[in-house]
């Protein structure tokens, strides 16, 4: 124990000189407080290096404290530690936190006072003058710019105080009026008030209260008038005065008292506009007092009382709220009768029953709408028990008149549904409008759902429509999906040849029977009989269509588009270009009576039109004499015309109205199937086209002809002609130079090639964006084509054998001839011989020289 005890006062007399340095340091501490600047003529470096000493001390302290109180803190020193260390540990770390959170924001101050100083001094400096002579110059200006301002001052003075003194004697005399106007409307709010109170069974809504108000309006007319006169002293004070200070301790002044006055003055506006308010409302009230509810037009009077309702509530924020007398007598009354007239809106209505009044009777001594005024509505509703059962039986009718005016809106709605029919050019009739009449029942029906509670009583009939809205739209649904299907596979049924390929007389028979069926059923709705009475679509609908087969008749419309998609991809099969039409462009190439412009155009997109001839009718021939050629065709076309195309148009790229017309070297019969006909059609087309190309090889060229130089005036097969021949010249000089050169020719020849492949490549890449088939373009690659192919020939023969075998292929691939000029009638080559024909070729009718 005395061991213990000694080391209890060793710790003593050690914490005593600790708290002896806390408290000089502590003394010494640098201040941080958040308006603390140091001056900037203070050395910085010291200073920050005074900072950072007295820091580096609270730390250093710091750790001496924490090994003190965690020896304390050892089991054989159980003592209270505040004895020893006190509170010096805590107050050390707070002051080393807030000088932590402080110092950033000393920092930016002190070097903010820094930049300030620097200015204020560079400014100074700059203001010092160069010389003694502009320091005269400048006093002696403001000498003279002093003695000159007196002057004005001293002359304009009189001038500008009687001014303003009128001008001030002007606003008060305005606001005298003003203020003698607000007390003569005083008077008649008055007189208003005393006629109130004067009526019987008022309800205590004027009195003294009301006097009381109107006293205190008093007092402020009183106060302002009152100001008014002291601001005009105020003002005849400012101008005897040339105190700067005084003039800004007045000007403060005039500017409460002035606020004050307007402020007092917007309070009297807003008593005087409520106290009309007030006298309309007593004016609107005084009639309906003591009238039955059956004699006053209770929506009107609801419209009217929340009118004024509404305008008089921003007065009574204004002045105050229920604070002011006013407002605590008036607006408590008005709120009550525009409760008690909303009620009786509802009493009055049909739904309000006798058995309903009978609840009432407690509370009303004459339970009626005949009997019962607004003056018992009131009274009633200040018993708590009689506003809960108001509010209950009110609550009911309401919502009983929206269930009513729902029903009898979803009612309007479907009965002014109607069918809307259009018909096609077989003139059979056709819904158009099944989704708009599906689209209005839904809307019915999410109206019917906001009904559908407990509180109905006539859930039962609502549940009813709401089941028949429901059928009547599967019905319209199925009704459409039918319209689709039909419209879609009509056409095809009123073709033969769709008819021949189902090879199914039962599936005939059964689309007959349904096509028949389903044109009766839209006639009975289109001419349905009214009798004088708008009959709505879900009857039309029940009646109707309530009996149809609709899955049978869907399921026939599907095997009809099956066979009707095989019949077409058979048409495709027996001739490819058909591949390019729609199956809605097929058909209506198969129900058209003359589809030939139209399947030439449309499998041949270069053709602008075809000529076609009708032949006289046939005579059928009794007897037939071997059934073989001419004689088996007579008796086959017999009593029959039939159509022969003799010539195809195509356009021509230079001028769209103008074409180029191909005669074909026979004539196509238009006879058969549209697939037989097409076909011989693109045998002879593309015989009559190679045969064009063909020429071209064999080109007679007249040097002499005017055609020659103007080329732009040409048609585009002998412009491309012309061009040929130029190729064939440029060519000819190349393969034709003296042994000398042979070298040089090989080059050029090479060099020809390639040029002449990049410009048939560039040709093909303009044709492949080109928005439109144009022919020249389509002339001009089967030409290049044939060209480009010679000279690669030319070239690789060239490479690896004589010249000779190279001029030897020219000239049996280009064969030249000079013609005289002298005109010849007879002979119509001389000029030109070879037209290029025309070539499909995104068509793939692809025609090789």
């Amino acid at each position: 124990m005395d061991i213990y005890f000694a080391e209890i006062e060793h710790l003593a007399s050690t914490c005593l000189p600790l708290k002896a340095e806390f408290r000089q340091l502590q003394s010494i501490a640098i201040p941080m407080a958040s308006t603390t600047t140091p001056s900037p003529n203070v050395d910085t470096v010291a200073y920050v290096a005074e900072v950072c000493r007295v820091m580096q001390s609270y730390v250093a302290f710091r750790r001496e404290l924490r090994v003190v109180d965690s020896v304390l803190q050892v089991g054989c020193f159980l003592v209270d530690r505040s004895n020893f260390v006190g509170n010096m540990l805590h107050e050390c770390n707070a002051t080393l936190l807030t000088m932590y959170e402080a110092l950033p924001h000393l920092c930016k101050r002190f070097m903010a006072a820094v930049s300030d100083e620097l200015a204020h001094k560079a400014s100074t400096l700059a203001s010092i003058p160069e010389s003694v002579d502009e320091v005269d110059t400048y006093r002696f200006k403001m000498k003279a710019l002093v003695e000159t301002s007196s002057r004005i001052v001293d002359a304009n003075q009189p001038f500008y105080v009687d001014l303003f003194s009128r001008t001030m004697s002007t606003r008060r005399d305005i606001l005298a009026l003003e203020f003698d106007t607000v007390a003569t409307k005083l008077d008649h709010a008055l007189t208003t008030f005393c006629m109130f109170d004067a009526f019987p069974h008022s309800g205590g809504f004027g009195g003294p209260d009301v006097q009381a108000l109107l006293q205190v309006v008093r007092h402020l007319v009183n106060q302002s008038a009152r100001l008014l006169t002291l601001e005009a002293h105020l003002e005849a004070f400012r101008g005897s005065s040339n105190s700067y200070r005084l003039q800004r301790r007045r000007h403060s002044f005039r500017q409460m008292s002035i606020d004050h006055v307007y402020k007092q003055h917007d309070r009297l506006d807003a008593v005087v506009v409520l106290l009309g308010l007030v006298q309309s409302y007593v004016e609107l009230r005084a009639p309906t007092n003591d009238v039955p509810l059956v004699g006053i037009d209770l929506p009107a009077l609801l419209a009217k009382i929340a009118t004024l309702k509404r305008q008089s509530q921003p007065y009574c924020a204004m002045l105050g709220g229920v604070a002011h007398p006013l407002v605590a007598q008036f607006y408590p009354s008005i709120q009550s009768l525009h409760d008690a007239v909303e009620i009786a809106v509802t009493m009055s209505h049909v739904q309000f029953t006798a058995s309903r009044w009978c609840r009432l009777a407690t509370f009303f001594e004459h339970a009626g709408a005949a009997t019962c005024t607004l003056r018992h509505i009131e009274h009633a509703l200040k018993s708590p028990d009689a506003a809960l059962i108001l509010t209950e039986l009110t609550d009911a009718v309401r919502v009983e008149a929206r269930i009513k005016d729902t029903i009898g809106r979803v009612k309007a709605i479907v009965a002014d549904l109607t069918f809307e029919f259009k018909p096609d050019a077989r003139h059979d009739l056709h819904v158009t409008n099944c989704l708009t009449l599906t689209s209005s029942l839904e809307d019915a029906h999410l109206s019917l759902m906001s009904i559908r509670h407990h509180k109905n009583p006539w859930l039962r009939d609502v549940e009813r429509l709401e089941i028949r809205i429901l059928d009547a739209i599967a019905l319209l649904e199925k009704v459409h999906d039918m319209e689709q299907h039909w419209s879609k596979v009509s056409s095809a049924v009123a073709v033969p040849e769709v008819l021949a390929h189902l090879n199914d007389a039962s599936l005939q028979t059964a689309v007959e029977a349904m096509g028949t069926t389903w044109r009766d059923c839209l006639l009975a709705v289109y001419r349905w009989d009214d009798h004088g009475k708008k009959t709505n679509v879900m009857i039309k609908l029940e009646t109707v269509f309530n009996e149809v087969d609709f899955p049978q008749w869907l399921g026939l419309c599907e095997r009809i588009r099956a066979s009707m998609e095989s019949y077409m991809e058979a048409l495709r099969a027996s001739f490819a270009r058909l591949h390019l039409l729609s199956n809605d462009d097929l058909l209506t190439l198969l129900q058209t009576p003359t589809p030939v412009d139209l399947a030439v155009q449309w499998c041949y997109p270069g053709v602008q039109t075809v000529h076609v001839a009708n032949t006289t009718q046939l005579q059928s021939s009794a007897h037939i004499a071997g059934l073989m050629d001419a004689d088996f065709m007579s008796w086959l076309l017999g009593d029959h015309a039939i159509s022969y195309l003799h010539a195809v148009s195509f356009h021509c790229h230079t001028d769209m109205t103008q074409s180029w017309v191909l005669n074909l070297y026979r004539p196509v019969k238009i006879l058969g199937s549209l697939s037989f006909w097409l076909g011989q059609l693109d045998i002879i087309l593309t015989h009559s086209l190679a045969s064009n190309v063909m020429r071209a090889k064999a080109t007679t060229y007249d040097p002499v002809s005017s055609m020659v130089s103007d080329q732009e005036a040409l048609p585009p097969q002998l412009a491309l002609s012309l061009l040929h021949v130029q190729f064939c010249t440029l060519v000819g000089r190349v393969i034709e130079p003296s042994p000398k050169r042979l070298s040089s020719a090989r080059t050029v020849l090479a060099t020809t090639a390639t040029a002449h492949r990049t410009s048939l490549t560039k040709l093909i890449g303009a044709m492949r964006s080109a928005n439109e088939c144009n022919v020249a373009v389509e002339d001009a690659i089967v030409l290049m084509a044939y060209e480009d192919g010679v000279v690669r020939r030319l070239t690789t023969l060239a490479g690896t054998h004589d010249w000779a075998h190279v001029v030897h292929e020219w000239e049996v691939s280009f064969q030249l001839a000079e013609v005289p000029s002298s005109a010849d009638s007879t002979c119509t080559s001389s000029v030109l011989q070879a037209q290029m024909g025309h070539v499909v070729v995104p068509c793939g009718l692809d025609i090789q020289p």
